[in-house]
């Protein structure tokens, strides 16, 4: 199995029926930090370190 996780500010550009293929195709994707109108301030603070 493939597991991907995905950047939401990064990954902004791409296609979102390249995830609908990956995701068919059995990979597991999830997406990193999704902004939401409350957290403004914490979207600064961001780090792709795995925890």
């Amino acid at each position: 199995m493939v597991r991907l996780v995905l950047d939401s500010e990064g990954t902004e550009p791409m296609p979102r029926e390249l995830v609908d293929q990956m995701r068919d195709a059995g990979c597991k994707v999830t997406w990193f930090r999704r902004v939401q109108w409350f957290d403004g301030m914490k979207y600064n603070h961001r780090t792709h370190a795995v925890c």
